[in-house]
C-alpha cells in the first residue's frame, strides 16, 4: 500500500478490538466491557492465639452490584502472620463462605492461629469472574478474566491494636513500567498482598518437585526474587525458578532480564528510605536450601543487597561483615555515613 493510505483503516483512535491504533491495541484486561470486581474486608474476629479468624467481606462490580461468590471461578482468602516479617501464610477456599442480611459474606477459616504466635496478623483476598468479550466485527473473545484488585487488611493477634506491615515498594511504582503487574493468573496484583506468601521461607519447592525439576529448591522470599529478576543478565549466574500451574509446572528463567533503566535508582520500585538501613527489628532471614540438605540463612539486608550485588568480591565482603545473627551495614552504609546506600547508588 502506498505510504500514508494506512489511515484509511487504522485511525487514531476507536472501538476496543477494532481497526484503530488504539483499538488494536486494547488491553483485554482493561476492557470497558469488563464490569469489575470489586474486594471489600469489611471486618476480621477471633484472631487471637489458638483461634480461626473469621472474615466479613464482600464482593460487588464497579456499579456496586453484589457478586455471588459461589458463581466465581476462583475466590480465595490468605492468612499471614506476624506483620513484622511474614512466616506462615496459608490460602483457603472463600466460595463457600455464608451470606448476611446486608449482602456481605463471612468465611471462617479452617487454619487456627497458634497457640503460641504473637503480634498482628493479615488477611487478603484474590479472585475473579469470567465473561467473553466482543469485538465490533462480530467476533468474540472467550473466557477472559476480570480479576478483582487485591485487597489487605491487618488484625490483632496480641498486639493492642493491629500493626499493618511495613510498606517498601508500591504497586503505583511498579506500574509504571508494567502497565499492570498480574502474576499468578493475573490474580495477584498488589504488591501488599504478593509479600504475604512470598515470605523469606518460601521456596518453589513443590513446583520444582511436580516438574521433576532439579534440587535444591530456589528461594522465592519477595525482596530476593524481584532483585534478581530486575538485576537479570547482570546477575553473573543462572536464576531460574519453578512455577505454573499445578497441572503445568515449570521452569521460568530469568537470567536474560534486561532492567530498562538504572538499577541504582532504588526509589523507581521503593518507598523512599525504606530500601536503607537500618532496616526495622523483627526481620526475618532468608532461608536458602542448599545442595547437602541443609538451609543457609541469609539475614536481612544481606539477602535484599545479594540479589543484584552478585559478584564474588561482594559477596565475600558481606559474609565478612555479617555473623549468624548480626549485620554491621548500618555501621558504613547507614543513613548518613560514609558509604551510605543514597551515596554509592549515586547516578
Amino acid at each position: 500500500m502506498a505510504d500514508g493510505s494506512c489511515i484509511g483503516c487504522h485511525a487514531s483512535d476507536g472501538p476496543e478490538f477494532g481497526p484503530s491504533i488504539t483499538g488494536a491495541h486494547t488491553y483485554p484486561g482493561f476492557s470497558k466491557q469488563l464490569p469489575g470486581v470489586v474486594f471489600e474486608i469489611l471486618k476480621i474476629t477471633a484472631g487471637g492465639p489458638g483461634k480461626s479468624p473469621v472474615v466479613q467481606f464482600s464482593v460487588k462490580n464497579k456499579k456496586g452490584d453484589p457478586l455471588d461468590p459461589a458463581k466465581l471461578p476462583n475466590l480465595r482468602l490468605v492468612v499471614a502472620w506476624p506483620t513484622t516479617d511474614y512466616k506462615i501464610a496459608v490460602e483457603e477456599d472463600a466460595r463457600k463462605a455464608a451470606p448476611s442480611d446486608d449482602g456481605s459474606y463471612s468465611y471462617k477459616f479452617k487454619y487456627a492461629i497458634p497457640d503460641d504466635a504473637t503480634g498482628s496478623g493479615a488477611i487478603g483476598l484474590q479472585g475473579f469472574s469470567v465473561l467473553d468479550l466482543k469485538k465490533p466485527n462480530g467476533d468474540v473473545i472467550k473466557g477472559q478474566r476480570d480479576v478483582g484488585t487485591n485487597v489487605v487488611k491487618y488484625f490483632s493477634i496480641t498486639d493492642k491494636e493491629p500493626v499493618p506491615r511495613r510498606k517498601v515498594v508500591k504497586i503505583e511504582n511498579c506500574n509504571v513500567c508494567h502497565l499492570k503487574l498480574a502474576t499468578h493468573g493475573e490474580m495477584r496484583n498488589n504488591t501488599e498482598f504478593c509479600v504475604m506468601c512470598h515470605n523469606p521461607s518460601h521456596t518453589d519447592e513443590e513446583k520444582r518437585k511436580a516438574a521433576d525439576g532439579p534440587m535444591p529448591a530456589q528461594n522465592v522470599h519477595y525482596k530476593r526474587l524481584i532483585h534478581r529478576i530486575h538485576t537479570g543478565v547482570n546477575l553473573g549466574e543462572p536464576f531460574t525458578v519453578y512455577g505454573g500451574t499445578p497441572a503445568k509446572p515449570g521452569a521460568i528463567d530469568f537470567s536474560d532480564i534486561r532492567f530498562p533503566g538504572d538499577r541504582r535508582n532504588c526509589v523507581k520500585c521503593h518507598v523512599p528510605g525504606a530500601n536503607e538501613p537500618p532496616l526495622p527489628a523483627g526481620l526475618l532471614p532468608t532461608l536458602i536450601p542448599q545442595a547437602d540438605g541443609t538451609v543457609k540463612a541469609l539475614q536481612p539486608i544481606m539477602s535484599a543487597c545479594v540479589g543484584c550485588h552478585t559478584s564474588e568480591p561482594a559477596k565475600l565482603h558481606m559474609e565478612t561483615m555479617i555473623s549468624s545473627e548480626q549485620e554491621s551495614c548500618v555501621t558504613c552504609h547507614g543513613i548518613g555515613r560514609s558509604f551510605a546506600v543514597s551515596k554509592v547508588h549515586q547516578r
